[in-house]
């Protein structure tokens, strides 16, 4: 894996909008590389890529396996609990695994310094950073190659026998034909917060590409959607919604039927109790939507190669992990908040927020120092289409700990 400067082409700007990205969201503050006055991209080798590939499925096979045995063993309710399951969704979640209810994609991050590959957290819920992935860096090679290929004989950073590892898009618009979703003739409601540009981004993207599979599809915004008391949701032309792709995540649907069971009342628990709206992702995928997960994980695979070692703070095997440099992190946390790195004497802390996941538990995980190129630390995003691996994100971040500052790096394969 090697860094290459390059210089940022006059027009990303007008393609990247021209693609359907705003443009305010990638650089101000910069987080597409090419807003930076020297920006940079990332050379993979085919024997890295594979390695990737190869560590992306056999992570998602454990991470399948942990869903299996947490649905299915004699101390399900136990575990659970650590997941901070509440017992009104448990049973929803158990049968929603056994009835096999169908996933979309995924992003892991994972360190990785050209042989080494450690899993930092699973992104399987509610990822984000996708049309980036499958989009415009997507654009950014194929100008690459084609500058290249108009200047004849000038000196360029990408051979000619190049690729880029990034069959996201095909990948997804197979998931997305409708012999996939056979149970769903109506095909499959995308909806967004309206508040929430880069997950609007993100939900119009998937839309599209279950247009380009030939999917009945709508897009709407969450606040358009009608709950009935016969446990038929509705959209706001009070057609019934068959499956549902929702980028909210199962936690704070449970926040929200917390809430409103205190009144009385009920939002999303009936509907997904009484199996008539598909939901997408599955409530089983709420065993892996947060950090706790990275802790069985390695209660179930001790000493797997891919995995870091990783606790409950509170479990007594905690003690001695942190007497070596670690990391403490929310169990529900994003974007690089409540994460703390300690390394004996000192501490980089990440951004602190006063978000109403702060104080429901923390993990602790063994210290894993990411690549860098030059005063850049390196998290490779590894996406997951299905059980199949399908391309590479890489993120950059001047801190330890990738958060908001981060900057989205371009890669190819040569």
């Amino acid at each position: 894996m090697q860094g290459i400067h390059f210089s940022s082409r006059p027009d990303w700007r007008e393609e990247a909008r021209d693609l359907g990205f705003n443009v305010a969201l990638l650089e101000k503050p910069a987080y597409w590389v090419e807003a930076l006055d020297e920006p940079f991209c990332l050379r993979f080798s085919v024997d890295e890529v594979k390695a990737i590939a190869k560590a992306t499925e056999e992570i998602n096979e454990l991470a399948l396996a942990m869903v299996a045995h947490v649905c299915a063993a004699p101390n399900s309710d136990e575990l659970m609990d650590k997941l901070l399951i509440p017992p009104a969704f448990r049973q929803a979640i158990r049968n929603s695994w056994q009835r096999q209810d169908r996933s979309l994609y995924g992003r892991l991050d994972l360190a990785f310094d050209g042989s080494r590959i450690k899993l930092f957290e699973l992104n399987f819920d509610t990822p984000t950073g996708l049309p980036e992935a499958a989009v415009l860096q997507m654009a950014w090679y194929q100008a690459m190659c084609a500058q290249s290929e108009n200047h004849e004989g000038s000196p360029s950073f990408i051979p000619s026998l190049s690729d880029q590892f990034n069959f996201i898009q095909e990948n997804l618009v197979t998931a997305l034909s409708p012999s996939a979703w056979p149970e769903t003739n109506s095909g499959i409601h995308f909806a967004y917060y309206s508040h929430a540009d880069e997950d609007a981004e993100t939900v119009k993207y998937l839309y599209g590409c279950a247009q380009v599979a030939g999917l009945m599809a709508k897009l709407l915004v969450l606040d358009d959607l009608k709950l009935s008391s016969n446990g038929v949701i509705y959209d706001g032309e009070q057609c019934a919604v068959q499956a549902l792709f929702k980028l909210y995540p199962w936690e704070q649907i449970f926040l929200d039927e917390e809430r409103l069971n205190s009144e009385g009342k009920a939002l999303f628990l009936p509907h997904v109790l009484n199996n008539q709206t598909v939901f997408v992702e599955p409530a089983w995928k709420a065993l892996l939507g947060s950090k706790a997960c990275l802790a069985i994980l390695w209660q179930m695979f001790p000493q797997h190669p891919l995995l870091l070692e990783t606790y409950f703070e509170h479990d007594s095997a905690a003690a001695q992990l942190c007497q070596k440099p670690y990391v403490r992190k929310a169990i529900f946390g994003r974007e690089g908040a409540n994460i703390e790195i300690v390394f004996p004497g000192d501490s980089l802390r990440g951004e602190q927020s006063s978000g109403e996941f702060r104080h429901r538990g923390f993990i602790v995980q063994a210290y894993e120092p990411m690549a860098r190129f030059e005063n850049y630390n390196l998290l490779i995003g590894s996406w997951i289409v299905g059980s199949r691996a399908a391309g590479l994100a890489v993120r950059a971040d001047q801190s330890k700990i990738t958060g908001r500052k981060a900057l989205f790096v371009p890669h190819f394969v040569a």
